[in-house]
């Protein structure tokens, strides 16, 4: 039996993956690949199939073996899918072309996320753009609805849930509905194994929320990066980083450690292989986790960038073309009323960070400033992670006012905002709240459907 799978349409070559005999040896039933000439059929199947949603091939994995291998199985495949899903048109403009929306609610009895198909206005008035929610995803777990746990960062279309009590993850995939099995950290492992720990002893390693999902794109693996600390003399704590492997689907202990006290570990974004946060102490700077090499790196945020103390600023980190940007507002005060003068700018303004090849040497170069929003820039937006959300692929970005159902399209380059759009559907979905139980914060982000078995 061959399977066909696709590769890039200028090379007009499949890859035939060809299955060995039963009695072959451990070492022979490794998969053997060998390059075939695409045919017109087979080239016309596989990019009809590339550009398909999920939700359809879901339904195309029924009408053949061959098929149904392909969808499910194929690397080469499911990352040509993805790929085409990060750039899918959006009304002529290419870019993201969905978002999934969520309650932040920790505790539910039944959790849900929704999608909601995104389109781009078409012209600077804000013409044809807005969004609408498509369908409702169930947060399961295998046949178990997650009431409990929460939700890490987004990552190329898959989740990352943390329970809190147990401190086990697993990764969920809202395209396939699949997921892993709960993995339990290695440090809780360890400290079950010594027993007699109760639940506030002192000699017990704690993680106060720190954890983070992430990409290492040297070897394609999914990663979740974790610390913990406990208390091992009077002025002495000991800290430990653990990393979680979706590949090998364990947890295992690394001997780095951040360059900073984690508390001081504020906002966080995840970009082209890293993990960034601002640290929030006296002086600015960023904290790294690189994922291929597993290793921290602190970088200095000092003038132009940032004139000052930390809490004279408020600061928000987004990703933007692949590299990290730090987006500053000065909360001093911009006028002095003393001397009469204007001592500051007090616009938002965005910085880019460019690294060499190596990550030795890098600069911050300055981005255009942000044009007066159509609405007030309140301080603790900033303290909101998706107040702006890039959209991968275009100079767009989604700004959200103080309002969990509407946005602004705002193109950087241009400087110029769009109308105000109204998240529909998300609002009567989100006010279904049993017994009037107040809801959290609605939180949503640009999402990219990815195929990557997880079972």
């Amino acid at each position: 039996m061959k399977q066909c799978i696709m590769i890039p349409k200028e090379e007009r070559k499949i890859l035939v993956r060809e299955k060995h005999n039963k009695g072959a040896t451990k070492k022979e039933k490794r998969k053997i690949f060998k390059v075939a000439a695409l045919g017109d059929h087979e080239l016309i199947v596989c990019e009809i199939l590339s550009r398909l949603p999920a939700k359809s091939l879901a339904k195309f994995k029924c009408v053949c073996k061959n098929w149904q291998s392909l969808i499910q199985r194929d690397q080469l495949f499911i990352d040509l899918h993805f790929n085409r899903s990060q750039t899918r048109s959006c009304s002529g403009t290419v870019g993201a072309t969905s978002l999934l929306i969520w309650d932040t609610t920790e505790r539910n009895e039944q959790r849900c996320l929704l999608s909601a198909e995104l389109l781009l206005p078409y012209d600077s008035s804000g013409g044809g753009g807005g969004a609408a929610v498509q369908t409702e995803i169930p947060l399961n777990i295998g046949d178990n609805p997650v009431s409990r746990g929460s939700m890490l960062n987004i990552v190329n279309g898959l989740i990352c849930l943390i329970d809190r009590d147990s401190h086990s993850t697993c990764v969920f995939n809202p395209s396939t509905r699949e997921s892993t099995p709960w993995i339990k950290s290695m440090v809780v492992q360890k400290q079950e194994e010594k027993g007699g720990i109760i639940k506030h002893d002192s000699n017990k390693f704690r993680n106060f929320l720190w954890d983070k999902f992430g990409y290492d794109v040297a070897t394609g693996d999914y990663k979740v990066v974790s610390f913990w600390s406990r208390i091992v003399g009077p002025t002495e704590t000991e800290w430990v980083c653990e990393i979680f492997s979706l590949r090998d689907k364990s947890w295992r202990l690394i001997d780095a450690v951040p360059p900073v006290h984690p508390f001081c570990l504020a906002s966080f974004v995840y970009a082209n292989g890293s993990i960034y946060w601002f640290c929030d102490s006296a002086t600015p700077s960023i904290v790294e986790l690189n994922f291929v090499t597993e290793k921290f790196r602190q970088i200095s945020v000092s003038s132009p960038v940032m004139t000052g103390f930390c809490n004279q600023y408020r600061t928000a980190l987004v990703e933007v073309d692949g590299r990290l940007a730090l987006f500053t507002k000065d909360a001093r005060p911009s006028y002095n009323y003393i001397s009469r003068k204007k001592e500051h700018e007090d616009d938002v303004k965005m910085y880019i960070l460019y690294d060499d090849q190596d990550k030795t040497n890098y600069h911050w170069m300055p981005a255009k400033s942000f044009a007066e929003p159509p609405f007030e820039w309140k301080q603790d937006m900033f303290a909101r992670r998706d107040f702006i959300i890039p959209i991968p692929g275009t100079d767009v970005f989604i700004v959200r006012p103080d309002d969990d159902f509407s946005f602004y399209y705002y193109n950087w380059k241009k400087k110029s905002y769009s109308r105000k759009f109204e998240l529909n559907g998300a609002k009567s979905f989100f006010n279904k709240k049993p017994n009037n139980e107040e809801r959290d914060h609605i939180s949503f982000s640009t999402f990219a459907e990815n195929l990557m078995p997880l079972n």
